[in-house]
């Protein structure tokens, strides 16, 4: 038996895996809840993600330039003032850096963006729509 036999019950198999061969790294930025949090970031991980949390708006823009990140999360809960300041300056100084915007149903932000709610289902299938390649096909071709 090899680790991609082994599964956490509840979790599905991780596909984006399987299909890209390398593992896909977010930087978190969610200063909500600490149960809501972990729950996120557990459920990302579980889906084959690497995921870097983060507390403050203000210090991940510097971990941003370094472009090791295949994705930015930014969620809006906590800090929604910050959150607005930060997904805008990413865009104005990072325009190829995807970036995710978690916000509640009755938030408004301006300018175009990427948005989840923060379920955490929700939150991975919305992820994976990014980050997934595009497909040719569901199965493998053989050599």
């Amino acid at each position: 038996m090899n680790s991609s036999d082994l599964q956490i019950p509840g979790s599905k198999p991780n596909t984006n895996m399987e299909r890209t061969g390398e593992t896909r790294t977010i930087l978190f930025i969610d200063n909500g809840h600490r149960d809501r949090r972990r729950e996120r970031n557990a459920a990302l991980k579980n889906a084959g993600y690497k995921v870097h949390p983060a507390r403050s708006f203000e210090q991940s823009m510097s971990r941003i330039g370094s472009g090791a990140y295949d994705l930015v999360i930014a969620n809006t809960d906590a800090s929604m003032e910050s959150a607005q300041r930060f997904i805008q300056e990413v865009k104005r100084s990072h325009p190829r850096q995807l970036l995710l915007v978690l916000k509640g149903s009755g938030v408004e932000i301006p300018g175009e963006f990427e948005f989840a709610t923060g379920d955490p289902k929700a939150l991975v299938e919305r992820v994976d729509a990014m980050l997934r390649p595009a497909k040719s096909g569901d199965h493998p071709m053989a050599a």
